[in-house]
């Protein structure tokens, strides 16, 4: 986000998710806020991603959607059949969220935000 005040408002929820989890009750309503600043940015893309996400937390009560993906082996990779994939916490996961609003000028991030949201929306 543009503006030092959300991306404050993201660390502090980013801060808040680290010690004590995702707390809905608590996150909701700071989304909600954090969405108006995107509305006052004028960003579509990151009031629609922030919608969805605090529409998911409401509808779960948690955040059950997988932002971080495994990653594809490379064509020609071997890949180790027997080693575990590695899992994320739902804070992990919602954390990574954070961070892509955080730098949400960076066209990479902005794509994986599209890509979520589009996701939330079938989730």
């Amino acid at each position: 986000m543009k503006t030092a005040k959300a991306n404050s408002l993201i660390q502090e929820i980013s801060k808040s998710i680290h010690q004590s989890g995702i707390d809905v009750e608590t996150i909701v309503p700071q989304l909600q806020e954090l969405r108006e600043m995107a509305i006052k940015e004028e960003d579509p893309l990151l009031i629609r991603s922030i919608r969805m996400a605090y529409q998911h937390l409401e509808s779960y009560d948690a955040w059950t959607y997988p932002v971080i993906k495994p990653e594809e082996p490379e064509e020609g990779e071997e890949v180790d059949e027997t080693e575990e994939p590695e899992s994320y916490t739902a804070e992990e996961h919602f954390d990574y969220l954070l961070s892509l609003w955080e730098k949400s000028d960076n066209s990479y991030n902005r794509d994986e935000m599209r890509k979520i949201a589009n996701e939330l929306t079938d989730f």
